[in-house]
């Protein structure tokens, strides 16, 4: 149990270190004058429709867990894995659908430097996850572990790198035609 209070710990750490890095970076960004601009009109309307999606995707995930582990008559993940995975598939979803809406970056942003981050977040995940893997602790007592959620975070990123080369890819195609 200990090893799940470092293990949460350590996350809680990580994202308050991630959120304090954002504030610095949006802040200095601010004083240099070089923001990344507003979303326009329709990019907005987009991010709305992607959001209504990604909360109805979390709502019948949330209920499909509910079945699932009525009808098991037990979890299939400890406490708190089951909401980041289905939060996660969430998120995953509000991202595809605002990339394929070109509705992710504003109209002043452009991905290339955002394709090394997420590129970068996916490469750390990559040691946790075969750690975990070579050690066999993604399940323990018929439930998914904390484990996981490296392998999670990384597929959710590995997704969204994946949609933006192709979205990327495909809008150069277009300007070239």
């Amino acid at each position: 149990m200990n090893e799940s209070i470092s293990y949460y710990a350590g996350f809680a750490v990580g994202l308050l270190v991630v959120m304090i890095l954002c504030i610095a970076l949006k802040r200095r960004a601010l004083r240099s004058g070089k923001t990344p601009g507003e979303y326009d009109e329709r990019q907005l309307a987009q991010r709305g429709i992607a959001f209504q999606r990604a909360y109805v995707t979390l709502l019948v995930l949330l209920l499909g867990n509910g079945i699932l582990t009525g009808v098991l008559d037990r979890p299939w993940a400890q406490p708190g894995v089951e909401a980041f995975l289905l939060a996660l598939t969430s998120v995953a979803v509000f991202v595809v659908e605002c990339v394929r809406r070109d509705a992710y970056f504003t109209v002043a942003q452009t991905p290339k430097r955002y394709l090394w981050i997420i590129g970068a977040v996916v490469a750390c995940q990559i040691p946790a996850t075969v750690l975990h893997a070579v050690e066999g602790t993604f399940v323990e007592e018929g439930l998914l572990t904390i484990d996981v959620l490296a392998p999670a975070v990384m597929v959710l990123f590995a997704i969204v790198l994946a949609v933006l080369l192709v979205k990327q890819r495909s809008d150069k195609a277009e300007d070239e035609e």
